[in-house]
């Protein structure tokens, strides 16, 4: 029996010693993404494209829903980031005053 490259969404073992069955002929290519994300802006941008890439059907839904969780995490995490620096700025300036 040969193995089929590919992703697996099911396999099925035939006791007739077939080729399994249940995978994707031709995987998605996943290009690796180069996008910087530091800003909220950015994370936007990224999930924009995600969405664009996933309604194409150049990623599965499954990894795209995946990524976007990522890309939400991170983004929260940049905004707590951002409130804490501003946070810091403000009890500086109010300490400073007499």
């Amino acid at each position: 029996m040969s193995v089929k490259k590919g992703r697996a969404i099911a396999v099925v073992h035939d006791p007739q010693g077939q080729e399994p069955s249940g995978f994707l002929a031709d995987p998605p290519t996943l290009r690796r993404s180069r996008a910087t994300l530091r800003t909220l802006d950015d994370v936007a941008v990224e999930l924009a494209r995600l969405y664009r890439r996933a309604e194409r059907g150049q990623i599965h839904t499954a990894d795209a829903s995946r990524l976007a969780y990522i890309l939400t995490s991170l983004g929260k995490v940049i905004e707590a980031s951002v409130i804490e620096a501003r946070l810091t700025a403000l009890e500086a300036i109010a300490d400073a005053k007499p």
